[in-house]
């Protein structure tokens, strides 16, 4: 799933990287009710328009429901992934029988990496860890691949987080229902700031609230 909020500069470069997927999986692009000529650029693709923006959290929250595949994807409309990120990510899960999601690696322009996952500080919020090969809280809501049951058992996504945390807090009640949360070196490139088998087995949807 991909949500997106005035993503005109930048949403093209996220769908045609999911276009190139080595792997084929559905897409969903929620639109936040962009008034920027965002509609213009998703004519061909499955689109779920609100009335308003409802942020990233509540986006993903009124996207939800459409999913009908075993996994499901969170994007940043303004992160463009390499072309195995969603088979790295499916037989990632497909090995973990204990892992509900796994998150991507966020890497900047300039190479440099921005998250691996997330890490608790010490009064318990999330925070974006950089430190390859380390058991990670949490994932990413930029870049995850989630199994749709697991995060429908939690309660889905929390709407009312609009945007920002909505990936710890989904993290922490797959944690307290025994699920891990994983990371692998799938990458993905993030350029923040730009805005506040035959059948497929994943939903990719697209989103952005500002992208967070």
């Amino acid at each position: 799933m991909v949500v997106t909020w005035r993503g005109r500069a930048h949403v093209r470069e996220c769908l045609d990287a999911l276009a190139a997927q080595d792997r084929v999986a559905k897409m969903l692009v929620v639109d936040n009710a962009s008034d920027d000529g965002t509609a213009d650029l998703l004519t061909g693709h499955d689109v779920l328009r609100l009335p308003r923006n409802r942020g990233y959290a509540g986006a993903l929250a009124a996207a939800l429901p459409r999913v009908d595949t075993e996994f499901v994807a969170w994007l940043n409309d303004d992160a463009a992934p390499v072309s195995s990120w969603i088979a790295t990510l499916e037989d990632a899960l497909d090995r973990h029988g204990d892992a509900a999601a796994v998150t991507s690696s966020l890497e900047l322009p300039d190479g440099s990496v921005q998250s691996v996952g997330v890490r608790l500080t010490a009064d318990g919020h999330g925070a974006d860890t950089a430190l390859a090969g380390r058991e990670v809280f949490g994932f990413c809501g930029g870049a995850v691949l989630m199994r749709t049951a697991a995060l429908r058992s939690v309660g889905g996504v929390p709407a009312g987080f609009f945007c920002y945390y909505e990936d710890t807090d989904t993290s922490w009640r797959l944690r307290l229902r025994g699920w891990r949360v994983i990371s692998v070196p799938a990458r993905v490139v993030h350029r923040p700031g730009r805005a506040v088998d035959s059948a497929p087995r994943s939903s990719t949807t697209g989103t952005s609230a500002t992208a967070c």
